[in-house]
């Protein structure tokens, strides 16, 4: 009865959802959107502003758009730092999911 309760406790603690056949967290999730857009964006956006000054007019889209995917990766390690999995490996388990 106890593991029941603990179960239960423990799913309250920390909904998950399923996106793309991966179990997480909403919070979390929501959160690494709203920072890889921000940096990919905001890479996007200041490399827009600042390289007209720098670059030849031809050129200052195309380094935009690299600018904004530099921000892409650097949000991509950001958020792996900052959310780490919540589910763990078991290799005493097959692909289907049932014990060997």
């Amino acid at each position: 009865m106890e593991s029941q309760q603990d179960g239960q406790q423990t799913e309250e603690k920390y909904p998950y959802v399923e996106i793309l056949g991966d179990t997480v967290t909403p919070t979390h999730t929501i959160a690494a959107v709203v920072i890889s857009v921000g940096l990919g964006l905001g890479g996007y956006l200041l490399g827009e502003k600042i390289l007209p000054g720098i670059a030849s007019a031809e050129m200052v889209q195309s380094y935009s758009l690299l600018a904004g995917i530099v921000g892409c990766v650097i949000a991509l390690i950001l958020c792996a730092v900052l959310f780490k999995p919540k589910k763990g490996f078991n290799r005493d388990r097959d692909q289907a999911g049932r014990s060997r």
